[in-house]
Formats: C-alpha cells, structure tokens, sequence
C-alpha cells in the first residue's frame, strides 16, 4: 500500500534512493564511525513508511538489513561464518523495522482516514454554503422583485437611517432615482410638513429607531418632493429586527393620500349633506340592526316622539307605542328579519305633548357584499293629520253618499208630489170641459184647481226659500210681535190641513202677552210647518197640541203630536235636507223633506234653536222653538194685525190698459181672461219688437212682461219701454220662471217696478194695480220694488 501522495514507482524509487543514500553514507563514515551500521538505516524506513506507506516502508527495512548485512562483513564469504550474537540485532533492526513502517503506516492510515473524513464534511458544507449562497441570492432577487412591485412608496433604511432599498412608487412620488437616494440619510429625500401649520413633522423613521415601536404619521402631513410638488401622504415605519432581537433597519411604507382625502371630504360632505336633509325635514330617520339595535335616529325622530337617544337604545321607545300596536309592530319586525322584505308598518305613539300620533314607519334593508342584512334604514313620518283627513273624507264620502241617495229620493218625492196635484187638475178641466158652467160639478173643479194650484205654488215657493236662506239671501223684515197672535196666525194657516186630516188640537197661550222681536210672516211660516208636520205624520183623528210661553228668559212654542213618531237613528239629522223620506216608508204622506230644514234656517235667523224629541216610532214627536224676548228698550206696539187690501183695490183698476207680453200663448190668454173679467183693456204680444210696436200705440198703465222671450228678452224691452213717452210711467211688471237675487236684480236694473215668480196669483197682481194707482201718473216718484213669489 502507498501513501497517496505519491504514486506507486515514486513511493518505491524514494524508498530505494533514501536506503541507497544511507549505504553509501555509511561505507563513506564507516572508517570514522563508532557506532552501529544499523541504526543509520532506520531513516530510510522510516522516510519509506513515511512518504511511501507500507511497501515501500518494508522495502527499506529488507533493504536497510541487508546492506548492514554487507557493509558490516569482511568480505562475501565471512556472511555465512558470522556468529550468532551479531545476528541479533540484526533480527532486532528488522523487527523495529516492520513495527516502526506499521505503526506509520497505521498512523497514516488514520489520517488519512480523518482526511477523507474532513474532505468530506468540507466538501458537504462547501456544498451548503454554494445552496445557501444560491438561496440566499433568490430571496434577494425575490425580495427585490417585491420590493419593487409594491403599490406604495416602501423605503428599507438601515440602523443609521439611511436608504438601502427605494421602490418605484418612493421614486415618483419623491422624485428622487433609486442610484441617488441609496446611501441618503432618509430626511434628505423623505421631507414632510404639517399641510395646515406648514412647521416639519418628525421623520418616521428616526422615531422608529428611538423608540423601537411601530409608528404613524398623524393626519394633515405633506411630502415635499424633490421638484417642490407638495403631495398630501399617510405612512407607517416599523423596525427590522434579526432573530436575536437585534434591530437591523427600518422599512417605510408611504401612499399618495390625494384621492382618499377628497373621497373623505365628499364623503363628510355627502354625510353632512344627508344628515342636514335628515334634520330638515319633518320625517323622523333612523337605522336599526336586527337585533333592535339603534344605530342612527334623526333630531327630527326625537322630536317626534319627546325622547332621548338613550332612551330609544335601550328600548325604551317600547313604552310609547300604543298598548295595541306594540305586538304588531314585533311580530312585522321579526317577519322583515326572517325574510329580509321591506319594513311597512302603521302604529301610533305617544308624542312629546301627550295624545298620541299615527306614525307610517318605512324602511328598507342594506345588504353587505355577502349579501347579508346588516340593518334597516327608513323614515318614520307624522300622518296623524293625514288619518284625521283620511276619516274626514270617509264621514264625507258617506255624507256625500247619503246626500246623493237623498237627492234621488228627493227627486222621486218631488216628481210625486208634482203628479199629485196635476192628477186632480187634469180631472178637473176634464169635467169643466163637460159641464155648462154651472151646478156643483163646476164649482167642484174649479176649487180643485184652485187648491191644487196653491199647493204647487207652496212646493216651489218652499224650495225657493231653502235655496235663499243656505245662500244668506233671506233679508227679514223684523218688528215686535206678540207671541199669541203668531200662534193664531199660524193656526189660521194650517187648520185646513189639521181638520183635513180630524185631528183636534189643543192649544195653550200665555195669560199675557210675550214679545219677541222677528219676522211675522217668516215665524207663522215656522208654527204652520211644524203644525202641518204633526197633521200629516200623525194617523187620522189624533190630537194635535200647540202650547205658547215665556220659560228662562226665552220665548218657547211647542208642537207635540201622538203620530209616527222619528227612530234613533234618524232624529239627529231629522232637520238636515230632504231627510222626510227616512221618516217612514209610508209616503202617503207628502211633502218634500224641506219643511223642517226650513223651519230650523229660519229659527236660526232669528237667534233662536229649536229642537226635537221622540221616543221612537209610534211614540208620537215633540218639536221645540226658543226665541229670544224683546229687549226691555224695544217698544211694544198694542197689537200686530198682517195688513189687508180694501174691498175698493178691485175696483181701481177699472179702464186700465194692460199690456201682457209672453212667448207661451196659453199664460197671455190666460192673465188676458182674466185681467179683462176685472174690467182692464187688454193688448197681447208675444216678442220684444211687436211689445214695443203696440205700447207706441196702445200707451198701457201696466205692462205684464215675460223676461225669457224670443228675439228680444224682457230686460231689453223694458229698458226701451222706458225711454218711450208712452210708457215712461208705467208699471212694468216682470213675469219669470227664474227666482234667483242675480235675476231680480237684473230686473231692477233694466227697469221694473217688481218681480214675480210664475205662477202669478191674480190678486197678488191687483194689488200692485191698486197701489200703483195711489201714485199720479205724471208724478216722477219711483215705485218701490220688490220681489212678490
């Protein structure tokens, strides 16, 4: 075996050339050497075992031996002839020999052993450290890399505070290159300001050193780039630390702040903005978790139900909401939670002032990216007007539709009433037209065309009256009057009807007289109605009670009746319009349903009530009038009597000329007839021009003319009638079907003296003769005008 340093021939040769060296040494210093011829050729065994290893160690022993061998001898042929005792150490150089080449080459062998271990382990640590050395310039370009892709400005200094790594966002927005600033103190290119007191803010970094801890700029910092841009920034440094703890150097992340600024600001803006609208108007906002949680309520919420925010958090808001609204409102809730639909509630609270309000609740629910409800936001709004409104429109409605219903019934009723006379007067001209003039037949229908005449002129009389007094057109012509004697009157009137029907009424008056201030005709007009509404809802040959007296400062009439009787129900509205037809399905009884409307408008004209009672149907009515007295400074005149025309009226109208104008032939013929069987001349027209052709000729004292004529209307003739000579004094006299004030006063303005409603009574029209002739034809007196229906 050869040491591997050397190759097999070398190890050998050196070992033969380090023995041969020793031998000829040895033959040269053997005359002057002393000692033994062996010891000088353990060197070469040991060089051999040394440098060569084993064989070449063994070779220099075997060699050494026997060139001491033979340098030690004579000659050749005394080797064999030596004695014995010189052998031994012979014997002995050759055993130390191989020992001295084995021990060095086991010595060696460990060390080479050793070697090859040590090689080895250098060589798997050489190789670690090129893997490491590899892994470590991959991390290094990957953090380069990522360094480099950052989104924001990151800076990377070391414990000194200066730039070791700058990334592409660092360089723009400071505007310095990576080569410049790398080395840098930060502060050098890292400069920043307070933007609103413009004094420097303290370097990030150089805090992170001194403390050690994590650190934020505050808010309002701005970078001052390297060209002077101001660039507004938010940042965060920390430290590096080693995995001793040891602080290595300090990284840097910085964002323009430009754009997150101005959304901050449109975002405070935007909130400013709503919650300014939230506060404005007069709904109450809120938002609410689904756990009942308040998250928001509105100034205007608070003020709407006079509670506190803490109140409302800690649901207290429950103890304001009406005891039958509250498990309502938690059944709805828990509904919008489970399904996540819409809030739509109505409920009332109580209000900061006490009563309690109706609230419409609306929200609708926010959803996150998860699509998950994270809460409720909506308005509460105040429709507590809007309920009241709501009901008031409903009483309305039915208001309304009960006055339509009583509309049509009350044409119904009118178009019988109507047919109720005509029937008898179509009976009557039938029999006139059969008869010669005389017997009792004639008579018979002549006083039932009277009667029943008079009776259509009251039905239209009393429709005007109602229609006058609900317009405030009614002017009453008031005097002192004496209770009793408005009593009679009004029993005067109505005692036909009462006897009509058998009754027999028991009257009871005062002792002495009563005055009251008021209107004669419009208050007997009162009495009568109230008589003839207990004789006509009161079954034949009843008793009818009429009593007249002064109680509690007040002038009191009663009417009591045994008749029909008025239901609950309808006797709160039983003076309301056209409510006769609810008083019984019995409409035998006639009339419109107007008489006691108009009985209560005239009451209420003169300061007085009246009022009602019955204890239901077949109970009999009692109605009740109360007028105030005669003030104690009015005069009380001895007696009141209505006034009456003279027997004499008739005949001074004898040799009148009267000039009767109407398009219908049958009303000219008729007042003509009539005007003629009193003894006046009469001259017919039936239109404007010819009217005004015949007075030039005719000069008429009284001119009957119709207002709705053809070709020419009434107003327009009697203005023309007045300018001529003939007529300029005359009574004209106008005949119309229309009784509104607008018509009476077109009337007064185009000329005439009155105005009549048709049908015209004649003796209404004879009297206006007769005081028409107290005043002198040529006198320049006007005639007072008035409206005669």
């Amino acid at each position: 075996m050869v040491h591997r340093k050397f190759s097999p021939v070398s190890a050998y040769t050196l070992a033969l050339a380090v023995t041969a060296v020793a031998a000829f040494a040895v033959s040269i210093l053997r005359p002057s050497y002393q000692g033994t011829i062996l010891l000088p050729f353990m060197l070469p065994v040991m060089i051999g075992a040394l440098f060569g290893g084993l064989g070449p160690g063994l070779l220099a022993t075997c060699l050494g031996a026997m060139l001491a061998t033979y340098l030690s001898m004579p000659s050749v042929a005394a080797i064999g002839i030596r004695p014995s005792a010189e052998w031994i150490p012979l014997g002995v150089f050759v055993l130390v020999g191989v020992a001295t080449t084995l021990v060095v080459h086991l010595r060696l062998a460990g060390l080479a052993r050793h070697g090859a271990l040590v090689r080895q382990q250098l060589d798997l640590e050489s190789f670690r450290r090129r893997q490491a050395e590899q892994r470590l310039a991959m991390e290094r370009d990957r953090l380069a890399m990522t360094f480099a892709s950052i989104g924001d400005a990151a800076v990377v200094t070391d414990p000194e505070g200066r730039i070791e790594l700058f990334n592409p966002p660092a360089q723009s927005l400071t505007g310095w290159p990576e080569k410049e600033a790398r080395g840098q103190p930060l502060e050098n290119v890292f400069r920043i300001v307070n933007e609103q007191t413009r004094k420097p803010v303290e370097n990030p970094v150089a805090k992170v050193l001194r403390t050690g801890a994590v650190v934020g700029l505050a808010n309002h910092t701005v970078l001052i780039a390297r060209d002077g841009r101001e660039v507004p920034i938010s940042d965060c440094a920390a430290p590096i630390r080693g995995t001793d703890g040891q602080l290595l150097g300090v990284i840097l992340i910085f964002r323009d702040d430009t754009d997150s600024r101005r959304a901050a600001a449109a975002l405070r803006e935007s909130e400013t903005l709503y919650r300014a609208i939230g506060e404005s108007i007069p709904f109450g906002a809120w938002i609410c978790e689904p756990n009942g949680d308040v998250r928001y309520l509105s100034d205007s919420f608070l003020q709407m139900t006079g509670m506190a925010l803490d109140e409302h958090v800690q649901a207290n808001w429950a103890s304001r909401v009406h005891p039958d609204d509250l498990q309502p409102i938690v059944d709805h809730w828990s509904h919008c939670v489970k399904t996540g639909s819409f809030w739509d509630c109505e409920y009332r609270i109580r209000s900061a002032e006490g009563p309690y309000r109706w609230i419409l609740s609306r929200g609708v629910p926010i959803r996150n990216a998860e699509d998950k409800v994270t809460a409720w936001a909506g308005m509460n709004l105040d429709i507590t007007q809007m309920r009241q409104l709501q009901d008031e429109l409903i009483r309305k409605t039915e208001e309304l539709t009960a006055a339509d219903r009583q509309k049509d019934e009350f044409l119904a009723t009118l178009a019988h009433e109507m047919r109720n006379p005509l029937a008898p007067i179509m009976s009557a001209v039938q029999i006139l037209y059969r008869t010669d003039g005389t017997g009792p037949q004639y008579a018979w229908a002549r006083d039932v065309i009277d009667r029943q005449t008079r009776h259509l002129t009251r039905l239209v009389d009393d429709l005007l009256d109602v229609s006058r007094i609900s317009r405030g057109k009614v002017t009453l012509n008031k005097q002192p009057l004496e209770l009793a004697a408005i009593v009679n009157h009004a029993m005067e009137t109505s005692r036909p009807l009462i006897q009509a029907h058998g009754h027999s009424i028991s009257t009871s008056l005062p002792s002495e007289p009563v005055w009251i201030e008021g209107d004669l005709i419009r208050i007997a007009q009162v009495v009568s109605n109230l008589l003839n509404n207990a004789a006509k809802y009161s079954e034949p040959n009843r008793q009818v009670w009429l009593t007249a007296a002064k109680e509690n400062g007040l002038a009191v009439i009663r009417v009591r009746d045994a008749g029909l009787g008025i239901s609950p129900e309808v006797l709160p509205r039983i003076f309301d319009l056209f409510a006769q037809a609810d008083r019984s399905l019995d409409r035998s009884k006639g009339g419109l349903g107007i008489g006691l409307s108009l009985v209560k408008k005239l009451v209420d004209l003169h300061g007085g009530s009246v009022e009602a009672k019955s204890e239901g149907i077949g109970k009999g009515s009692e109605f009740i009038v109360r007028l105030p007295l005669l003030s104690d400074g009015a005069t009380e005149p001895s007696a009141v009597k209505p006034a009456a025309a003279g027997d004499d009226q008739v005949e001074q109208h004898a040799a009148l000329r009267v000039l009767v104008v109407d398009d219908n032939a049958d009303v000219v013929e008729g007042l003509s007839m009539l005007l003629e069987l009193e003894g006046c001349e009469v001259e017919r027209a039936a239109e404007g021009p010819a009217a005004l052709a015949i007075a030039q000729k005719f000069a008429p004292d009284v001119v009957l003319l119709d207002i709705d004529l053809p070709v020419m209307d009434g107003c327009e003739v009697a203005q023309k009638l007045r300018v001529i000579p003939e007529t300029r004094h005359s009574l004209l006299l106008a005949i119309s079907g229309f009784g509104r004030d607008q018509d009476l006063s077109r009337c007064i303005a185009a000329g005439f003296d009155h105005h009549f409603v048709k049908p015209v009574r004649l003796e209404d029209i004879i009297r206006l003769i007769a005081e028409h002739r107290v005043v002198k034809p040529d006198s320049e007196s006007s005639v007072k005008t008035s409206s005669c229906q």
